[in-house]
């Protein structure tokens, strides 16, 4: 008899054993880290969809124990939940249908609590999807895999699906391994800080609010979560680059940015969090401040409203004519070494948004409100025009040879300053045409009564809208 139920336990393999289909949710309290450090936050959930029926709440509850610390060794991750203190984390669990075998031997089930008399390896995978929602700002989601083989010596056959036991620990502590080192990169920019101020040892800088631009701006109090802003006020250049004289600073351009930022929210409706601010940009700054306002039309789904604004110098390439924005690392020996004008627009419209508009204070000619930076140059080139792509509006200060001047009793450039003095007046109920002409005419005419030179603004706009950006409203 002893014989007979030994061959039928070598004739009898059964292949695979199917988890049942439950769902158990654990939200845990508190919870502890390995160093003893307790850690309360119900907002981190823990989902495992597939579990076999001697899974309980204990297993998910332990899981969830191992699951948390990772969340806190993820930089991005902390620094979201330092920040957001309502952010939700919930990751979800599949594991596979079927925990997958190499090779098994099962014992003759007669009654339950039989054990098998020999070992069996295999693997299983787990799929994770992990969703992170910051409130008021943006909800994404996460794909994680992860497979690892397992071996088990001896382990009861009724309970071989279980999926949550020590027995699968690599399989889990390598989906979690991913999860903190992930990078999150669409997410960095919510907790990096959004304003820029930079150190300036010999003058720190403040805004006065002197011009009447600069005073009793309406606040509408309406914000669009869809607008994202870019203010750059670089002026400084001197500071950055001891070969420079004072004169090579672009006057008020601080004060051009500063006061702008001030119409983007209370005009514009353009929330703060919305808004990058910098004050003498780097070329790392300008390059970085540019690709998250890239990665922020990215994942509005076409939604987006993109306004630029830049006060600064620019410069052609005396070779190509290419123009280029100039940061205040950026000599003007060395043009090729900046922001390429059309990058910038390339980076701009590289996803679809609703509208992208862009104010350039600035002129690529070799002109500039004090000669410094391209003094040595003597003669004045008239840049190359590209054609734009996207729904791009692009409002520039100046025309060909021209420079872009200042408006000194206003510490203000001259665009800059007729630019929000229309925002103010209309409250921004205007539309772009309206602007247009409004820039075209009273510049033109102050500039020579102002400055007694020809300064000239130009509107220029990508085909694709040349039929619809005249009725575009700013507001």
């Amino acid at each position: 008899m002893k014989t007979c139920s030994f061959i039928l336990t070598l004739l009898i393999c059964v292949s695979c054993v199917t988890p049942s289909r439950l769902g158990i949710n654990y939200k845990g309290k508190k919870i502890y880290t390995s160093s003893g450090k307790s850690i309360e936050n119900q907002n981190i959930d823990l989902i495992v969809n597939s579990l076999s029926k001697e899974d309980v709440g204990y297993d998910i509850k332990e899981l969830k124990n191992r699951f948390i610390p990772y969340v806190y060794r993820n930089e991005v991750l902390t620094g979201l939940i330092q920040k957001y203190p309502d952010l939700k984390i919930e990751i979800v669990i599949t594991p596979s249908e079927q925990i997958k075998r190499t090779w098994i031997l099962d014992a003759l089930i007669i009654f339950d609590g039989i054990w098998p008399l020999m070992p069996w390896w295999g693997s299983t995978n787990l799929t994770a999807i992990m969703s992170i929602k910051i409130p008021d700002k943006t909800s994404r989601e996460f794909k994680f895999i992860s497979s690892e083989p397992f071996t088990i010596l001896s382990y009861p056959y009724y309970r071989a699906g279980r999926i949550l036991t020590e027995k699968y620990s690599l399989t889990y502590n390598n989906l979690f391994e991913q999860v903190g080192k992930f990078k999150f990169d669409e997410l960095k920019e919510y907790y990096v800080s959004s304003v820029v101020v930079p150190d300036i040892s010999e003058n720190k800088y403040t805004f006065k609010y002197r011009s009447d631009v600069d005073r009793n701006i309406p606040d509408l109090g309406v914000y669009y979560q869809n607008r994202f802003a870019l203010i750059i006020g670089n002026e400084d250049y001197a500071s950055q680059q001891s070969e420079l004289a004072v004169e090579a600073n672009v006057e008020f351009a601080r004060n051009d940015a500063s006061a702008f930022k001030e119409y983007a929210t209370h005009i514009l409706g353009i929330p703060d969090d919305n808004i990058d601010f910098i004050l003498d940009a780097t070329t790392g700054k300008m390059k970085q401040a540019l690709t998250r306002l890239s990665l922020l039309a990215k994942n509005s789904q076409g939604n987006a409203e993109i306004y630029f604004y830049y006060a600064g110098h620019g410069l052609p390439d005396e070779i190509n004519k290419e123009p280029y924005l100039i940061p205040v690392d950026i000599s003007g020996n060395n043009v090729t070494d900046g922001i390429k004008l059309t990058e910038a627009y390339r980076i701009l419209t590289e996803y679809t948004s609703k509208r992208v508009t862009v104010f350039l204070d600035a002129c690529f000619s070799g002109g500039a409100r004090n000669q410094g930076l391209i003094s040595a140059r003597g003669v004045k080139i008239k840049p190359k025009e590209d054609p734009l792509n996207g729904n791009l509006v692009v409002f520039t200060a100046s025309s060909g040879e021209q420079a872009s001047l200042p408006y000194s009793s206003k510490e203000h450039g001259l665009f800059t300053y007729y630019l929000l003095k229309k925002l103010k007046e209309s409250t921004s109920n205007v539309t772009y045409k309206e602007m247009s002409d409004y820039l075209i005419q009273e510049i033109g005419l102050n500039s020579v009564l102002i400055n007694s030179k020809e300064q000239n603004p130009q509107t220029n706009v990508s085909p694709q809208i040349k039929d619809q950006w005249q009725t575009w409203k700013l507001r």
